[in-house]
């Protein structure tokens, strides 16, 4: 039996889902260096805000009358002329000339059969070939270009008007003046591609194909700041969105320390998304599902085993079956506490990592910067799920090197490339370098200078395990001499012995170098076997 199942009909909007549009945002923010306020102007424009928002602001209802004004304009024209007298005016000239060029022909030296060829290109209107061909070779004759050129002039405003009355449906009774002619055929192409293009905007939600200082010619300056109001408006109520749902800090507390920027929690969900990301990827792995299907929980990592439940136990990891047979073995109506088995937990080591990222201009390159942002983050989440003791720090380098919250590694972007010589030799003080001036060349690669710091973080860790996951993409080109940054492009034997000399005292201090390198393998050809191991 078929049992069909009927609700009323709900005309409400589908319900906001906050997450994905933060999703969007953060994923501008991250690839293209774009503030929040940037960012949510692109996911306007690229037709990606959610269509409730279009429809409350009244962003549908102003196209359309857009729309309206338009077909009224393009009614207008056609509802007023008759192209066909300016067809057949402009046919009875093209044939008169016709004429005389055929007996014009015949002065002519040429062939019997380009002759030809000219003839038939007076009757067609597609191929005009000929005619240029013949303008080529009279073009020492002045007199006969400049009639020849009106023909083809002629041809080409015929074929014109035989496009149009295709297209559009002319039933005015009044001759287009000579003038105007050109002008109105293309006024009218123009017409025709706005209004369609106002349409799938209204349709897809997608503003990003049409100017909007086309409003000011097209409409005027009223139009034009309704359409900016409008804009501004769709603005604020994403961001109000946004701010209900705990992903914009309104106070200034948030990653960026300032106020209406990303909170938090949007950084956690972005994190979230990017380990998810990574997951989605695997293959199922036989038992029915994969490593996206997780859910987070208070229990410990634990193993198959069980032993009797002990006081300070987590229920959490109660093997209830267990228990239950335990209970029906001993004719028990309900479980004790004595019948209760725990699964056994795993032993888990304490890990201590730095990420240290390369920040250099090289990293802008093929948006490198990008997905070790995202790789960061993903690790960091699977860290705090999986592998809570663990503790994670982000280092960042390029000239010099510096630590960064977690939450500040979303704002993160490599340092600008100041010099274009193909020789760089500088060097600076240390005391005279103002890391807050644009001016000051941050985008060299010292390694040394990121090895050294990641080193002393890891120092204070009283974990016996200590990683550093390094992430770069050029050689070094920079190092710390004395008192003094040296600079070099090419990069100099300095600036790998001053690496190699900074990876050793982590290998001293039992830290694990992990290199990711998205080039070259130009560090494992220096450094080799010259990085010391403890025995």
């Amino acid at each position: 039996m078929i049992i069909n199942r009927y609700i009323p009909f709900d005309d409400e909007p589908d319900p906001f889902d906050a997450h994905e549009l933060i999703s969007k945002i953060g994923e501008m923010m991250m690839r293209y260096q774009l503030s929040l306020n940037e960012a949510i102007e692109n996911l306007i424009a690229s037709g990606q805000a959610p269509n409730m928002f279009l429809k409350q602001v009244g962003f549908n209802d102003f196209i359309q009358s857009l729309i309206d004004e338009l077909e009224n304009k393009k009614r207008s024209i056609l509802e007023k002329y008759d192209l066909d007298k300016n067809r057949k005016e402009i046919q009875s000239e093209l044939n008169k000339a016709g004429s005389n060029l055929a007996k014009g022909l015949k002065k002519i030296n040429i062939s019997k059969k380009e002759r030809q060829e000219i003839l038939d290109s007076l009757d067609s209107d597609s191929n005009l070939d000929a005619l240029y061909k013949l303008l080529w070779q009279l073009k020492s004759e002045e007199a006969q270009t400049d009639d020849l050129s009106k023909i083809i002039e002629q041809k080409e405003t015929i074929v014109n008007i035989k496009k149009a009355q295709q297209r559009f449906d002319f039933s005015g009774v009044e001759k287009v003046p000579e003038e105007l002619l050109s002008g109105i055929l293309k006024e009218l192409l123009s017409l025709d591609e706005t209004i369609q293009s106002f349409k799938e905007a209204i349709e897809n939600g997608d503003f990003l194909n049409f100017d909007p200082r086309n409003l000011r010619q097209v409409f005027g300056e009223e139009k034009y700041q309704e359409f900016l109001e409008l804009q501004e408006n769709l603005s604020k109520m994403i961001r109000e969105a946004l701010e209900k749902g705990g992903f914009i800090d309104a106070e200034g507390e948030g990653p960026s320390q300032e106020e209406g920027q990303l909170s938090s929690k949007a950084v956690q969900y972005l994190s979230s998304r990017a380990l998810k990301e990574v997951y989605s990827t695997l293959q199922d792995d036989g038992a029915g599902m994969n490593h996206s299907e997780f859910e987070e929980g208070l229990g410990e990592n634990t193993t198959s085993r069980t032993r009797s439940f002990e006081f300070g136990d987590s229920f959490s990891n109660i093997d209830w079956t267990t228990s239950i047979i335990n209970s029906q073995i001993k004719k028990k109506e309900k479980p004790k506490l004595s019948d209760l088995e725990v699964y056994t937990s795993k032993a888990q080591s304490k890990n201590s990592i730095v990420i240290l990222l390369d920040m250099s201009g090289s990293m802008y390159r093929d948006q490198r910067f990008y997905y070790a942002k995202k790789m960061t983050l993903a690790l960091d989440r699977l860290m705090k799920m999986q592998y809570p003791l663990d503790k994670l720090e982000v280092v960042g380098f390029g000239s010099l090197a510096r630590r960064y919250s977690l939450n500040e590694l979303l704002f993160l972007q490599p340092f600008p490339v100041l010099f274009s010589s193909p020789v760089v030799r500088l060097t600076i003080p240390l005391q005279s370098i103002d890391e807050n001036n644009p001016e000051t060349p941050l985008y060299f690669t010292n390694l040394q200078r990121g090895l050294s710091l990641a080193r002393r973080l890891l120092g204070s860790s009283e974990s016996k395990n200590k990683q550093i996951f390094l992430i770069t993409y050029g050689v070094p080109t920079a190092h710390i001499e004395k008192s003094s940054l040296k600079l070099n492009y090419p990069p100099t034997e300095k600036d790998f012995e001053a690496a190699l000399q900074e990876a050793n005292l982590c290998a001293e201090s039992d830290i694990t170098i992990n290199t990711f390198l998205l080039t070259s393998d130009w560090w494992e050809s220096f450094s080799g076997e010259r990085i010391k191991k403890k025995p």
